[in-house]
């Protein structure tokens, strides 16, 4: 996945990994519904309380409340599309779509 510039903030494609993952992350597990997928992902692949979502679901919002003294921006980033680059690799299609 291209990296972009601060300026231009964090790009999210919206595969809905992160999403329908939630049950691999012990700190996540509150919000599995059960099958491993956040229970607040819809069936058209957005999030039911997007607008009030919790810090964890928002890259930005993370950043500055927890992340700031420890890295930059830039950085910080950089790990966001690492993440979202293995969960791809780990779903076999490379555009983060799963297969159902």
């Amino acid at each position: 996945m291209e990296a972009h510039t601060l300026s231009e903030g964090f790009h999210c494609d919206r595969c809905g990994l992160c999403c329908r993952k939630v049950g691999k992350f012990p700190f996540m597990k509150e919000f599995d519904r059960g099958d491993g997928a956040c229970k607040h992902l819809k069936d058209d692949n957005t999030c039911a309380i997007y607008e009030n979502r919790p810090t964890v679901c928002n890259v930005d919002r993370l950043y500055e409340e927890r992340f700031k003294d420890d890295m930059t921006r830039d950085e910080w980033y950089r790990l966001q599309y690492e993440g979202c680059r293995e969960l791809k690799e780990e779903n076999g299609n490379g555009n983060g779509r799963e297969r159902f």
